[in-house]
């Protein structure tokens, strides 16, 4: 009966250990903890252990064994752990490349040691370039560092039928590649809460166990379950390493404030607009063949105004909301139906969706779409009171602050998304619009081309071509000028386009 006697075990590193062997002892530390829950009621407990090589490997103590190890177990414990098993690890997610696990049964043994480092090396950061390109296997999460660029807002939406709230963050590594990391549910609140009271000029990010994620083409990173961890400029040497190669360019972090009253912080427009995003005409914006960000100067011909220049969303959840015909009397507020609280609303906004008809040198025309974000710290001014301005006026009449862009010239950061590529009747959406004097001055003096031949004497060329598009070059871009709105007329004054009856 030898062969039923366990021989010794031998302390090893986790990179050493043989999955068809089981007689093993490891001096790890637990970096990683968190339960899984099955009706309100615990089922298992999740760990990831690394050696002092920072080597990780994942451990799970079913239901079974909960009670011997649940008092005695707790993130940031060092140990030395033998008796235990290996199996299989095939779950949707993996914290680790190894297709391999530990499992925890009754008789595994926990020895508490002192000899384990304070701080373990991170041989799971991944190259923000690797990301982006795909390069990764999808299942496996992993860890990125970079220092906070933007804050986005905190939204509440549905997601797969349910309530959550989102948060997106955006992050750069020392080449100043940008990734966006999309928070849920109270990794989104935590986040919130700490970009309210924090306003440090340079926030680095470190996100633990996180998911690669594509859509339409777009790759974002992603808590999963519990077990992302999110630190924001931890006590490591990684951190320190990775601020002492941080460009110095001052950048500033944006916030993207739920409040559309408050005002993100400046960001620095020069770069945005000169040196980071390639500069095309709307020639070449509408000929694009690739998404990405890029920067443009026009004029504002027109702003449409059907649909309505904003729309009205839920005061709790900002989910679109649509008028009841329920008889009230006067007295009452009126009543919206809103899919998002499932129910009717009388606490709603108006928020900016605001479609501008812009022109520039070339003689091409193109549709720009601006939300609350971009428009409020823009006009120091809500949709809300804009549209009381006129609320007793038709629709098509627009807020004097509206009337006010028609025939002007700005620079805008624009996106060119997927559905720019598929249709050129797709509105273009802007990240940021400036009215800065130097910066346009810049632009026309020293000739910048957008792509499309020497930009000279940009602002006639813009006068030009407004007159031009008004005549027939809204007309070759078929109905999508030719709304009854409001233009700039020879005089300069606003005036309405009539229907192209041709």
């Amino acid at each position: 009966m030898s062969f039923l006697r366990k021989k010794p075990a031998s302390l090893v590193f986790i990179g050493d250990i043989d999955p068809a062997k089981d007689c093993y002892k490891i001096k790890v530390k637990v970096i990683k903890l968190w339960n899984t829950w099955k009706n309100s009621k615990i089922v298992s407990i999740e760990l990831v252990l690394a050696d002092i090589n920072g080597t990780r490997i994942h451990a799970s103590i079913d239901e079974r064994s909960l009670g011997n190890f649940r008092s005695k177990l707790s993130q940031g414990d060092y140990f030395i752990l033998s008796n235990f098993t290996i199996g299989d690890y095939t779950t949707e997610y993996r914290t680790n490349p190894l297709p391999f696990k530990i499992n925890f049964y009754r008789t595994t043994k926990i020895t508490p040691c002192d000899d384990f480092p304070k701080e373990l090396p991170n041989n799971y950061f991944k190259d923000f370039k690797e990301i982006l390109e795909c390069q990764y296997e999808k299942e496996v999460l992993i860890d990125v560092i970079g220092e906070v660029v933007n804050v986005g807002p905190l939204e509440n939406l549905m997601a797969k039928g349910k309530s959550s709230t989102k948060l997106e963050l955006t992050i750069r590594d020392i080449n100043d590649t940008r990734l966006t990391c999309t928070l849920w549910s109270g990794y989104a609140k935590q986040v919130s809460d700490f970009f309210k009271s924090n306003e440090a000029a340079c926030i680095v990010c470190v996100a633990r166990f996180v998911c690669v994620r594509e859509f339409r083409g777009v790759v974002t990173v992603s808590n999963v379950f519990n077990a992302t961890e999110i630190l924001f400029d931890p006590q490591l040497p990684e951190v320190l390493d990775f601020k002492s190669k941080l460009p110095n360019d001052d950048l500033i972090i944006t916030r993207e404030a739920f409040d559309p009253k408050s005002t993100p912080l400046k960001v620095d427009l020069y770069d945005e607009f000169f040196i980071k995003n390639p500069i095309k005409s709307i020639r070449a914006l509408n000929a694009s063949n690739e998404v990405g960000k890029c920067v443009t100067l026009c004029k504002i011909v027109s702003i449409e105004t059907t649909p309505k220049w904003y729309f009205v969303a839920c005061g709790t959840c900002r989910t679109t909301v649509h008028p009841c015909e329920d008889d009230l009397d006067d007295d009452s507020p009126p009543l919206f139906h809103c899919s998002g609280c499932n129910g009717n609303v009388s606490n709603v906004v108006a928020r900016f969706k605001l479609v501008l008809c812009v022109t520039d040198h070339t003689g091409e025309a193109a549709r720009f779409i601006l939300f609350d974000n971009v428009v409020v710290p823009f006009l120091h001014n809500t949709a809300m009171d804009l549209a009381e301005e006129v609320a007793e006026e038709n629709a098509s009449v627009l807020p004097l602050s509206l009337v006010r862009l028609i025939g002007k010239t700005y620079i805008y950061k624009i996106n060119v998304s997927a559905d720019n590529l598929r249709s050129r009747k797709t509105t273009f959406k802007v990240d940021i619009i400036s009215d800065d004097e130097d910066l346009i001055s810049k632009w026309v003096s020293e000739g910048y081309t957008g792509q499309g031949g020497l930009f000279m004497d940009c602002q006639r060329s813009l006068e030009d071509s407004a007159e031009a598009s008004q005549s027939d070059g809204l007309k070759r871009n078929g109905d999508a000028f030719d709304r009854g709105n409001l233009v700039v007329g020879k005089d300069g004054n606003p005036k309405k386009l009539k229907k192209n009856t041709e």
